[in-house]
């Protein structure tokens, strides 16, 4: 296992986790590992679907420095089978949330590899991109409420955004004002919604 960072858990008790040679996914229930994806190059920023049926992987910054990757992508694999069901060239993502399971799930992309943010829609099934809101600070995180209506995205220094996601879904959304609730302000490197979104 490479960079314990990257790792992803689905409900059904299943964890991915970047290796040397692709993506692992290891299944915690029979204690063993499942299935090993050879997609070397897209083993960043994991994230499963609701139902764990889907997931995503895109290029991380170090195999474009480091030369493993000559173009950003962004795989959406059957973690089951291994299969790569769609490659979407020329999309990374630095973070990504499923907002509902299934065949065409919608995911939530989320770029903060320069020190603007961007925050849209990443509709799976067909790999087009829907409505950026673009945050003038670097973010850290994006986390959304259990019924999939809001997002909350973590900038820096120590501030924190909510997004109504049927408004980037409509695209209507403009960037929200930023609060900083923490004092001193500092980085807020992970954020969770409780249970019932509130």
């Amino acid at each position: 296992v490479q960079n314990l960072n990257s790792v992803a858990h689905a409900p059904t008790g299943r964890f991915a986790v970047p290796a040397d040679d692709g993506i692992r996914v290891y299944d915690v229930g029979s204690r063993s590992w499942l299935t090993e994806i050879d997609e070397p190059d897209v083993d960043h920023a994991l994230a499963f679907s609701d139902d764990g049926g889907l997931l995503l992987a895109s290029t991380s910054p170090e195999a474009i420095r480091g030369g493993r990757a000559e173009a950003v992508a962004t795989a959406v694999l059957d973690p089951v089978t291994g299969r790569t069901l769609h490659r979407l060239t020329g999309v990374q993502l630095d973070g990504a949330v499923f907002l509902d399971g299934g065949e065409h799930a919608r995911g939530l992309r989320f770029d903060g590899a320069t020190m603007t943010s961007t925050v849209q829609v990443l509709d799976v099934a067909s790999g087009e991109l829907g409505h950026a809101v673009t945050f003038e600070d670097f973010a850290d995180h994006v986390a959304v409420t259990p019924d999939g209506s809001r997002a909350l995205v973590a900038t820096q220094p120590g501030g924190l955004a909510l997004l109504e996601v049927d408004e980037l879904l409509d695209a209507t959304a403009t960037v929200p004002s930023v609060e900083r609730p923490i004092e001193p302000l500092d980085t807020i490197l992970w954020i969770e919604w409780s249970e019932d979104g509130e």
